[in-house]
């Protein structure tokens, strides 16, 4: 099972060294508040620790948006989306704004069912209440991941905003 991880930090020096998701560098172990450990995942220069709900409370907890990646370790696609998009500065630096899950199809199909993941990868932004705001499926150029990252922080800053009752 692959999943989440609180702010999708940049990674420890060193993990960028291994971009395919088929590789899944362990980065260590982050204590839960049940005090079990979660295995960190990384990918390309952003951290991801396993399960989808853990992250989506810190979304809410948090409330920023949360970044869903659902991939496939037999995926090229997935692999490049890892060692090029995921190491571009730009998604690297937006991603800290973020909750992250990365969800492995292959281990998680129920959740793929949920939000109707079909082809891989497939990225689904959701707001802190757990609605899907945003979707990128495939394999997107930088530009416009970075596009769809900013667009979900604006949704989600929109909706939260202490003025939003006064917008009409």
């Amino acid at each position: 099972m692959l999943a989440v991880v609180v702010g999708c930090a940049e990674a420890t020096p060193g993990a960028g060294d291994s971009p395919s998701i088929a590789q899944k560098a362990s980065a260590g172990s982050r204590p839960q508040a049940e005090g079990k450990t979660v295995e960190k995942i990384t990918s390309g220069d952003l951290r991801f620790v396993p399960d989808y709900q853990q992250a989506l409370s810190e979304a809410r907890y948090r409330r920023r948006p949360l970044m869903v990646v659902f991939m496939a370790d037999w995926s090229k696609y997935c692999q490049q989306l890892a060692a090029e998009t995921f190491t571009d500065p730009h998604v690297v630096q937006l991603a800290q704004s973020f909750a992250c899950a990365l969800v492995d199809a292959d281990q998680q199909q129920s959740l793929c069912e949920e939000f109707q993941v079909d082809a891989f990868p497939t990225v689904v932004f959701v707001s802190p209440g757990g609605k899907p705001i945003g979707r990128i499926t495939g394999q997107p150029t930088d530009e416009t991941f970075v596009r769809q990252m900013k667009a979900a922080l604006r949704t989600v800053a929109r909706r939260s905003s202490p003025y939003r009752s006064l917008r009409r």
